[in-house]
């Protein structure tokens, strides 16, 4: 979950509008904590979706994925054209902020420390 927070304080940092040297050089700093993050949910992903269901869990997160990378987009330039970038950026920080303590609270997530011994659905 630290990676996730460290990784989402870029768009609070943002909002200061520092000079293009500083915001790729905090943008690559802030970006290492994105980097653990793919393996290790593709680890979980195979080691508790049963390997029958496989192919279609995949395909649904990949499609869901797919489906909401254009629409994000569009969401977004219309949010930048009506209300502007700082209320924008403060608003995908404060999102991204509170989806990422959420996951605290999630019994789900919290299996994910779970050995593969410890699951309650073993295969």
């Amino acid at each position: 979950m630290g990676a996730f927070v460290f990784t989402g304080i870029r768009f609070l940092f943002y909002l200061a509008h520092p000079p293009l040297a500083v915001l790729v050089i905090s943008t690559f700093i802030f970006s290492l904590g994105a980097g653990p993050l793919n393996p290790i949910i593709g680890a979980v992903e195979f080691e508790r979706i049963p390997q029958d269901m496989r192919g279609r869990v995949f395909g649904a997160i990949q499609a869901g994925a797919w489906l909401a990378m254009p629409l994000g987009m569009l969401l977004g330039g219309a949010l930048i054209e009506g209300l502007g970038t700082t209320p924008v950026l403060i608003g995908l920080g404060v999102t991204y902020f509170v989806t990422t303590v959420s996951m605290a609270f999630i019994p789900a997530m919290k299996e994910m420390n779970r050995g593969k011994g410890e699951m309650k659905n073993e295969e």
